[in-house]
């Protein structure tokens, strides 16, 4: 049975990004080759629309652990040290999304005053996904780590030893 979840309702908008961003693309094109002119506007909404298909996939993929990912080492390690690689890891990870949180915040703010020249929809639109990718990247991690602390969550689930992607077969 479907369920209608946050990442279920973040996986149509994406999908609506994206078939949106095909048919701005595909209409411009068209209307270039067969009579010289576009569509106004669309150069700054493709833009805009990628822009947020990127921070919005980026959200998708690390809620469901599909991102990239160097085991070599870490399968190799005891279990005790997975699990300090584990939370060294969420830090960093916490600490760059801080970053990002922190950055896409003043330039969200340096931005609000500004509009995009055709559409003149505002600049800020541009930092305002940077932001929320940060908070719920945070949010993940920060969640993990503390099913790692409290042992409600395997070192081995975390790097996704368990998971189907990872099998060889």
């Amino acid at each position: 049975m479907y369920r209608l979840t946050p990442f279920n309702i973040l996986r149509h908008l994406i999908v609506l990004l994206l078939g949106g961003l095909v048919f701005l693309v595909f209409s411009n094109i068209a209307l270039r080759m067969t009579s010289g002119t576009s569509l106004v506007g669309t150069e700054e909404l493709s833009r805009i629309m990628m822009i947020w298909l990127v921070f919005l996939g980026a959200v998708l993929v690390l809620h469901e652990g599909r991102h990239i990912s160097m085991l070599i080492a870490v399968e190799k390690m005891p279990p005790r040290l997975q699990l300090l690689m584990a939370l060294v890891g969420g830090a960093l990870i916490i600490l760059c999304d801080y970053l990002l949180l922190r950055g896409a915040w003043r330039q969200m703010h340096f931005a609000a005053s500004d509009s995009f020249a055709v559409t003149g929809l505002p600049m800020s639109i541009v930092y305002l996904p940077g932001v929320l990718a940060a908070g719920i990247f945070i949010a993940i991690t920060a969640v993990r780590m503390v099913g790692l602390i409290l042992g409600r969550r395997t070192p081995e689930s975390h790097f996704g030893f368990d998971h189907p992607v990872n099998d060889p077969e």
